[in-house]
């Protein structure tokens, strides 16, 4: 698998109180993210209804919002595909902040 087509990140560390989280839309990648322990909480919105509040960072393939989204739990038994007209807001506490390990393969979108 060419690196630019097809990568992955397995990530480890603390959820964070929802003021202490952003969200965010990504064009170059398809994001797959699946939890493999803990839990934690994950906004979703049309990109269509939210508000960029920065310009989009080429090398971080990111871009921050407003918005208003639906909530929902991220547990190892699911797993989350996020699109180029998703804006998420990831790694959200319930209740205390706890440690969540996870894995997220980018896939390269078409042009």
């Amino acid at each position: 698998i060419e690196r630019n087509l097809v990568f992955a990140t397995v990530t480890k560390g603390l959820t964070q109180n929802i003021e202490n989280t952003n969200w965010e839309s990504h064009r170059k990648y398809i994001e797959l993210m699946v939890i493999i322990s803990g839990k934690e909480n994950i906004g979703i919105a049309d990109i269509s209804k939210a508000t960029a509040i920065n310009k989009y960072d080429e090398t971080k393939d990111a871009i921050n919002y407003k918005a208003e989204g639906e909530m929902y739990t991220a547990r190892p038994v699911y797993y989350f595909i996020f699109f180029n007209n998703d804006v998420v807001r990831p790694n959200i506490s319930e209740g205390r902040n706890k440690m969540v390990k996870k894995i997220i393969i980018r896939i390269r979108a078409a042009n």
